[in-house]
């Protein structure tokens, strides 16, 4: 998700830890995948098999990742985009101009929703489109943002 707000030495340190912590969550799959038969003494085609299947499972989960690696538990994304008919959900009126938000609660593990809990779509007109923290999103393309449930 590009964000308009300024770079800074935090937020370039924060973005190198967070590749970090990716590659050492893969790498520590992939040796559990790896290591794990041979320490529990198994035949060495468990270790083949096991990789195989962390692989699989990996290239497919990359795909469905929508958040952060790293990311754990029930989260919830809201994505905006406008909306240029219909009626507002919140007052009734015809929209011009409006927003269309779609959310979702999600239980995540690795970046993967594994299930959404709750899911919907709603629209509002120039005048309810306000947000909860007053900023206000007019832009054509969809923005993306997610925080965690508390």
């Amino acid at each position: 998700m590009p964000s308009d707000r300024p770079e800074t030495l935090g937020t370039r340190l924060s973005s190198v830890a967070r590749v970090a912590l990716n590659a050492i969550v893969a790498l520590l799959v992939l040796a559990t995948a790896a290591f794990l038969p041979r320490a529990l003494d198994l035949s060495p085609w468990v270790g083949f098999w096991s990789l195989l299947v962390v692989f699989v499972v990996l290239a497919v989960a990359h795909g469905l990742r929508s958040y952060p690696l790293h990311t754990f538990g029930i989260r919830r994304r809201v994505g905006y985009a406008v909306a240029r008919e219909g009626r507002c959900d919140e007052c009734g009126d015809a929209i011009a101009a409006g927003e269309r938000r779609r959310y979702a609660r999600q239980a995540v593990a690795f970046g993967v929703p594994l299930h959404t809990l709750d899911w919907g779509v709603n629209t509002y007109c120039g005048d309810c489109r306000t947000h909860d923290d007053g900023s206000d999103h007019t832009k054509e393309e969809t923005h993306q943002y997610e925080h965690e449930m508390a």
